[in-house]
């Protein structure tokens, strides 16, 4: 076994390993199993994006368990169901760089859901059982300074979980609703007194688990936007370079205030789907307030595209990576704004409808210095079409 392997190879083999999906997540688990040192170097990396696959409750039980007195005596009223992790080897809320807002609100649903909770009733119940007929919680053997695998199943995987004995009443959808409501403020509230550097913030709220009407989703949606807003949580957005915010349709007024906290991004993935007019000049307002953007890509976007991509003096110089994905070009004009992005070195057009040669004329008449990578594949233009193959030829 390689014992001696310095922490810096150690880890930049690791995050090589991390390519985000299950085999690699295996694989790292399993490095972090051989010994203390590798498990110290794996378990960030394990940790830097907890929610990239589906719901994960596992994950919220171990968040949950380094709230504080305060944090926990604000969920009083649903304490009984809160699973407490034994053991805690590490700071993993502090590792935590990307998150996902649906994921959090998902796996709190699936925490949270008649059936886990019934499961929890059935855990806790043989849980007392055990513990009145041995006296022990089982982890007497291990004293800490242990190095097999192991004692390091257990710091990576942090399931030994035990919980309160109280009977559980199960939610109906509005107590339910609430409960979900309130442990994710509570949570993002942890989270950002944890973590200092957010790189990625996902918001994705599809809300797959509740099933509730269209309308109340929407009221729901809101008030989970809301919480983003609020002064003890928004410094998670403070300084965020990467935004993913994919067809929330916010109410009006929302994105303006999120850009007075949010306003470092380097890299916006937006897709506005069926916004309203009013909703296309707030995310316009969002994307003018950055100052560092290099990288913006907007995906079904239905009107508005031409206030969209009015970049600001700032951003045509900084602006590098310009993605357009199913987006509807009817009533623009001459793109002209995108002849002065002399620092454009990515341009794509890609399943965009009602784009006319009289719109991209001053694109063929441009010089762009760094410009390398054209793409327009299945746009309604064939001579726009045609420009971008020839060029990156």
């Amino acid at each position: 076994m390689a014992t001696n392997i310095p922490n810096e190879i150690l880890q930049a083999i690791f995050k090589f390993v991390d390519g985000k999906d299950e085999r690699d997540y295996g694989t790292l688990f399993n490095c972090a199993l051989v010994n203390r040192q590798w498990c110290n170097n794996a378990i960030p990396i394990l940790w830097h994006d907890p929610f990239y696959r589906e719901t994960n409750d596992s994950v919220i039980k171990t968040l949950m368990s380094f709230l504080d007195n305060d944090q926990l005596q604000q969920l009083d009223k649903i304490r009984h169901r809160l699973p407490l992790i034994e053991n805690k080897k590490f700071d993993y809320p502090s590792f935590i760089r990307c998150i996902n807002l649906n994921m959090l609100w998902e796996s709190l649903y699936v925490l949270y859901s008649p059936a886990s909770l019934e499961a929890q009733d059935t855990e806790n119940t043989a849980n007392n059982g055990n513990n009145g007929n041995n006296g022990t919680n089982g982890n007497n053997g291990s004293d800490g300074n242990n190095e097999s695998s192991g004692n390091n199943e257990n710091t990576a995987n942090t399931a030994a979980t035990t919980t309160n004995s109280t009977s559980v009443q199960h939610p109906s959808d509005p107590d339910l609703f609430e409960d979900i409501k309130l442990t994710l403020t509570v949570l993002l509230k942890m989270l950002a007194q944890k973590i200092t550097n957010v790189r990625r913030f996902k918001i994705n709220l599809k809300l797959h688990s509740s099933n509730v009407e269209e309308t109340q989703k929407g009221e729901i949606k809101n008030k989970i936007l809301e919480l983003l807003l609020e002064p003890e949580i928004s410094d998670l957005l403070r300084f965020t370079t990467e935004l993913q915010w994919f067809q929330t349709k916010p109410y009006k007024g929302y994105m303006p205030q999120l850009a007075g906290i949010c306003s470092n991004l380097e890299k916006l993935i937006i897709s506005l789907g069926n916004f309203d007019e009013s909703q296309t000049d707030d995310a316009t307002a969002f994307i003018k307030a950055q100052t560092h953007l290099r990288e913006l890509e907007i995906f079904n976007c239905s009107s508005g595209i031409q206030k969209l991509i009015s970049f600001s003096r700032d951003q045509v110089l900084s602006i590098q990576v310009l993605i357009l994905y199913h987006v509807d070009f009817y009533g623009c004009g001459p793109l002209i704004s995108l002849t002065k992005c002399e620092n454009l070195r990515h341009l794509s057009f890609r399943y965009c409808t009602y784009i006319q040669k009289e719109m991209c004329n001053p694109l063929f008449s441009a010089n762009f210095p760094k410009l390398k990578k054209v793409e327009a594949p299945f746009t309604s233009c064939p001579v726009l079409e045609e420009w971008a193959k020839n060029y990156s030829k």
